[in-house]
């Protein structure tokens, strides 16, 4: 590809002007103890010097140190040159241009300017918001959500390719039931630069994804550096989880808040062990199901009744059914886990009772809470007496489990 790029390049005889100010374009940018913010770009057109005022996206500064991705220091740079730059105030997003501008003065108030019409275009979409309710034209979702829900159809198309799903087409408006909505896992995002940011999104994005069950990772908070108290504040008023991604927490009092308000933070150095973490989390907001074990069987061999209460006068009789356990275990009341037990009698494979509880379970005479495979007992059901030799009784335990992601 480079080879192909550098032959077009000198067959289309394109020249980048090395004597006008310098452009450059935002790879990636942290914050780095001792350093500050830290810029790694590539210029793009002109030429870049230590000293130079420059600008990108909502912040401008001055270029104190102008280095080369070895870390040694550079008087310039030229175009297509990667560099790293220290010196300004706060964070550019990857992708933002930089450019060089007269002054650090006019380099600010550009960015303050910048600032200021962002801000004003987000308040401007806040009172449209507020108005009543009119026959207007879509607006466009800018900022962190059309940044989410761009990388999620991403991830989505992405993932579907790979599988051969054919995408689903859009229903018109009073065609059919809309689909149930989405499980919303919320997460905030803390990682050590930017670019490593946006890429543990698509990452978190893509586990919900490739799920089988239909949950949407909701980032609603993300940002460069260490969490912070405003990150546990965050998280708690939404019910989130923070993912630290290349960053450690050492502040006492951000941890003892996230320990008194429940927070979770989890660290992490390696995006696999984070998205087995993720993995876990987004279980929890799950709904648990319910899932049946079948603990034992026994076959019908005889049925006969039972004297429950020893007078022959006015005795209570019980219908026993006659049973050898064919395998697992029969249980009075609760299984070797603490579980409860039902029973439910089967004749010619069709269920005749369900979900009935034992009332008792002898062993000769004696009643017992536990037979074992290959004993004979007497089973008595509470509700039910209509046994037929050749019935299968089968003991089971229900319980609630959670759901893997």
């Amino acid at each position: 590809l480079v080879e192909g790029l550098l032959l077009q390049a000198e067959m289309m005889d394109l020249r980048a002007d090395q004597d006008q100010s310098g452009e450059a374009v935002v790879i990636d940018a942290r914050q780095e103890k001792g350093l500050g913010v830290v810029v790694d770009c590539i210029v793009r057109w002109g030429k870049l010097k230590a000293g130079d005022a420059v600008v990108t996206g909502t912040t401008g500064g001055k270029i104190r140190i102008l280095n080369g991705v070895d870390g040694k220091k550079m008087g310039e740079a030229l175009p297509s040159t990667p560099v790293r730059i220290i010196g300004l105030k706060s964070l550019p997003r990857a992708g933002d241009d930089l450019f060089c501008v007269s002054s650090e003065a006019v380099a600010k108030d550009i960015a303050s300017r910048k600032a200021l019409h962002h801000a004003g275009e987000y308040a401007r979409g806040a009172r449209r918001d507020s108005l009543p309710a009119a026959p207007e034209p879509e607006l466009q979702v800018t900022g962190g959500a059309a940044r989410l829900a761009s990388t999620q159809q991403r991830v989505r198309e992405r993932f579907d390719k790979k599988n051969g799903v054919e995408p689903a087409e859009e229903k018109e408006e009073g065609g059919a039931t809309a689909a149930p909505l989405a499980i919303r896992a919320p997460v905030v995002v803390k990682a050590d630069a930017d670019g490593t940011l946006l890429a543990v999104e698509e990452a978190l994005a893509a586990v919900a994804v490739e799920s089988s069950h239909d949950i949407e990772v909701d980032v609603v908070g993300v940002g460069v550096g260490p969490v912070t108290s405003s990150d546990v504040l965050l998280a708690t008023e939404a019910g989130a989880a923070i993912f630290a991604f290349g960053v450690r927490t050492n502040d006492r009092s951000v941890l003892s808040m996230a320990e008194r308000e429940r927070v979770q933070i989890r660290h992490h150095t390696v995006i696999y062990s984070l998205l087995d973490d993720a993995r876990k989390i987004l279980a929890g907001h799950l709904p648990s199901v319910e899932v049946e074990t079948v603990v034992g069987r026994a076959t019908v061999q005889a049925v006969f009744d039972m004297n429950v209460n020893g007078s022959k006068r006015g005795r209570m009789v019980e219908m026993v059914a006659g049973c050898r356990v064919n395998s697992g275990s029969m249980f009075l009341e609760k299984d070797g886990k603490g579980t409860a037990t039902n029973y439910r009698v089967i004749r010619n494979g069709e269920v005749v009772c369900e979900a009935a509880t034992a009332m008792s379970i002898r062993k000769f005479k004696d009643e017992v809470k536990e037979v074992n495979q290959g004993d004979e007992c007497g089973v008595g059901l509470r509700g039910y007496a209509e046994f037929e030799e050749g019935d299968v009784i089968e003991c089971f335990s229900k319980e609630l489990k959670k759901m893997f992601v």
